[in-house]
């Protein structure tokens, strides 16, 4: 009988690290969507005196160069990476080379869409979301607006981060 082959813990590591951003990934892309499709389907009554809820979405929808094609490509390719990588975490638990060659590409792919997801925001939608907020200004808006940004840095950080660790863990 063949002697079991002990699994390294970095690889243990980097699969639940898959497992959850895979998860991660996924539930965003439901709820992302879900919530999309709710804002464009579901007509809200509207109390008086009170702001429009569906005003922003659809300032966007009519100023931001294809706003929901490009939003729901993204949100798509972001499930379906989540997706396998969990199921790559499953491959990289029983050790196959396979898998730890296509997580590594997967990270790389990751590392694309969100550079382009940052890019589109940062020059299309958070320009035309911050003429809305100066047109309509709202509580609490300046702290969002101040965020937006920063944020949007702080995820493509973290996601390089991630991803180098990832390949050095890999290589």
């Amino acid at each position: 009988m063949a002697a079991k082959v002990k699994t390294p813990g970095m690889v243990i590591f980097i699969a639940v690290l898959m497992f959850i951003a895979g998860g991660f990934s996924i539930l965003g892309c439901v709820c992302g969507g879900g919530s999309i499709a709710m804002l464009e389907f579901v007509k809200f009554p509207q109390a008086q005196g009170q702001p429009d809820p569906m005003a922003l979405p659809n300032h966007l929808k009519k100023e931001v160069p294809g706003y929901y094609p490009v939003i729901f490509t993204l949100m798509g390719l972001d499930g379906i990476l989540g997706l396998a990588k969990i199921i790559l975490g499953i491959g990289l638990l029983r050790l196959s080379s396979t898998a730890r060659l296509v997580t590594m590409m997967a990270y790389l792919v990751n590392v694309l869409i969100i550079c382009i997801s940052g890019t589109y925001n940062g020059f299309f939608v958070l320009p035309v979301q911050g003429r809305f907020f100066a047109a309509n200004p709202q509580p609490g808006q300046e702290l969002a607006q101040m965020m937006a940004i920063p944020g949007m840095v702080l995820g493509v950080v973290l996601s390089l981060a991630v991803t180098i660790t990832v390949l050095v863990v890999l290589n």
